[in-house]
Formats: C-alpha cells, sequence, structure tokens
C-alpha cells in the first residue's frame, strides 16, 4: 500500500501519465489476491483489531540520527548541484525520504496516536523500506551529477556510513538456540494478534481438537476416510438424526456434501465451527474449500491483465523488428 501510493504520486509528479495504464495492469494481475483481500476484510476482526503499539516500535536515537545525517548530507549535496538535476524529481524523493523517516522516528509521534495507521501499517519502521528507496536513489543521482574528486569524496563519505551502520547492526545481534520440538509443536497462528479470525468466533480455540469429526448431537461411527486443509471426508453411520461437527472454523469458501448433495452450514455456535445435520443410516460426508464467485471474478481479472500484457508486449516486440 505504500509503494503504490508512492510510484502513483511519482508518475503524477512527472506528469508521466502515459505510465497509468502499466500500474493499472499492475494491479489488475495481483488482482487474485488484492481484490479479496479488501472484499473479505468484512468477514474477519482485522478493522477492529490494534496487533501493535505502534509507540513501542518507533526508530530511536542513534538510528534515527544516522539516518538524518544521511539525508541532510544529501539533501545539501543536491541543493549544490541543482543546475544538473532534475529539480521535480529531487524535490519528490527529498520529500519522501524525509517523511519516511520521520513517521518512523519519535517526531511523528502524534500522527500514530490515528488508529487506523496503526491497525493498517502496524510497524513504524516498515516506513524505512520507503527511505532505503529513496536515499538509493538520491545517493544513485549525487554520484551521477559529480565527477572526479568529488566523486572519490563521496564514496568515502558513504562507505564509512555504511561499513558503521553494518559494523553496530552486527554487534547487537542476538542469538535464540531452541530445540526443533520447539517449533514442531508449536500451536500459535501465523499472525500477530489472531486478526484474521472470522467475526462469528465467538470463543477462540485454545487448542487443537480431539477429533476432526465428532457427533454434538445424536450418536453413530466416524470413519474418515481422508482430511487435508482442503479437503475432509468421511463414511458416517448415524443411529438417529445426527449433527456432525467438522471442527474447522467456518470461512466462505467451504461447502459440505452428504451422500452427494449439497449440505447447508451452520456455523451460529460460539467457536464458529461448522455443523451439519446428518439423518439416521449410513451416509459419505465430503466437505471442500472451494473458490468463492467473488474469488473467481478476482482470479479472471488477473488472468485477464497478463494476457493483455502479453498481447501488448507481443505487439510492442514486433513493431521494433
Amino acid at each position: 500500500l505504500m509503494f503504490l501510493g508512492i510510484f502513483s504520486l511519482f508518475l503524477f509528479w512527472r506528469g508521466a501519465f502515459e505510465f497509468f495504464p502499466a500500474l493499472a495492469l499492475g494491479l489488475g494481475i495481483s488482482g487474485f489476491f488484492l481484490l479479496p483481500a479488501l472484499f473479505e476484510r468484512r468477514f474477519v476482526i482485522f478493522d477492529s483489531t490494534v496487533v501493535s503499539a505502534p509507540l513501542s516500535y518507533l526508530v530511536m536515537q542513534k538510528d534515527a540520527a544516522l539516518l538524518g545525517f544521511v539525508g541532510i548530507v544529501s539533501a545539501l549535496l543536491l541543493l549544490l548541484k541543482k543546475d544538473k538535476m532534475k529539480r521535480a524529481e529531487k524535490n519528490f524523493f527529498l520529500v519522501v525520504f524525509g517523511a519516511s523517516v520521520m513517521l518512523a522516528t519519535p517526531l511523528a509521534t502524534r500522527v500514530w496516536t490515528w488508529e487506523m495507521l496503526g491497525k493498517l501499517v502496524q510497524f513504524p519502521y516498515r516506513f524505512l523500506a520507503v527511505s532505503v528507496v529513496a536515499s538509493s536513489w538520491i545517493i544513485a543521482s549525487l554520484f551521477h551529477a559529480v565527477s572526479g574528486r568529488s566523486r572519490s569524496g563521496l564514496l568515502v563519505l558513504f562507505s564509512i556510513l555504511w561499513i558503521f551502520t553494518l559494523w553496530s547492526t552486527h554487534a547487537s545481534i542476538t542469538y535464540t538456540n531452541q530445540p526443533e520440538g520447539y517449533y514442531t509443536t508449536n500451536e500459535a497462528t501465523t499472525n500477530v494478534a489472531d486478526e484474521y479470525m472470522p467475526v462469528w468466533v465467538v470463543e477462540k480455540p485454545q487448542k487443537r481438537p480431539g477429533q476432526k469429526l465428532e457427533f454434538v448431537v445424536g450418536r453413530g461411527t466416524i470413519e474418515s476416510e481422508g482430511t487435508t486443509s482442503q479437503r475432509i471426508e468421511a463414511k458416517i453411520t448415524a443411529l438417529e438424526e445426527s449433527v456432525i461437527a467438522l471442527n474447522t472454523v467456518y470461512y466462505p469458501g467451504w461447502g459440505v456434501l452428504v451422500d452427494g448433495t449439497p449440505t447447508k452450514i451452520e456455523y451460529e455456535n460460539r467457536q464458529g465451527v461448522m455443523h451439519v445435520n446428518v439423518p439416521a443410516g449410513t451416509h459419505t460426508l465430503r466437505a471442500e474449500f472451494r473458490e468463492t464467485p467473488a474469488r473467481l471474478l478476482s482470479d479472471l481479472v488477473s488472468v485477464g491483465s497478463l494476457i493483455t500484457l502479453a498481447v501488448l508486449a507481443f505487439r510492442d516486440r514486433r513493431r521494433h523488428t
């Protein structure tokens, strides 16, 4: 999100509007991920969850001072060489560098009290990724603008800064050596604060269920015929009309077939897990996680954009041969 805004501003700043179709194609190609991520935010608690305390992750003192020094030196040298630089690009990257460094340091303390920024970006130091790109352009432009001894002096200056930063970072590295079992038995989720938990889960699971399938109403036997993260198959013998819990939190895309017939999934329970009704008798149950219409449309947008890009590239190649 940060770089998309910067790319768009850069093209606008330069007046390079002919590149916006290429930017749109890039967004289209990534549509298989971007569109569901935006559309399905309403299904999870992301918007109501603050993942971190941003003010605890600001870049402090020594590192901030070094970044500021690099920026000040670069800015002064660029101003001295302004006759050889493209003013619009120079100003743009200086502003981007200054703003990104400021947002990562205590100078932006008030800005980080805006809750939505904390939810989207989560950690202030992520803005340093932007300063890396901006400072690379600035330094490369400086080398392009000078020659002879001035270029050698710049090389020495920035080499010293690079070595100092590398040395100070390396000196602060600490190692944690955990046995293999620490990782293979880790039950934590892959996100920081369960921010992708569906909104219908009232009581978060504290441990893995003992069985993937079990009777919550009725009685009988369950014979598993294969279980993966996206598919559950079983043979169920119910002695009476029953309700089976699949012990997987429901999310749009899951579908269940009982004897080949689509069956309604109930998930209005505190854990948000899938429940299905099964009549008395012996039945085959098959559950699969599939594409929703929205995700399928997003896939088609990506494929269409990729085909469009290939056609345009082929036409351009033929025009130049």
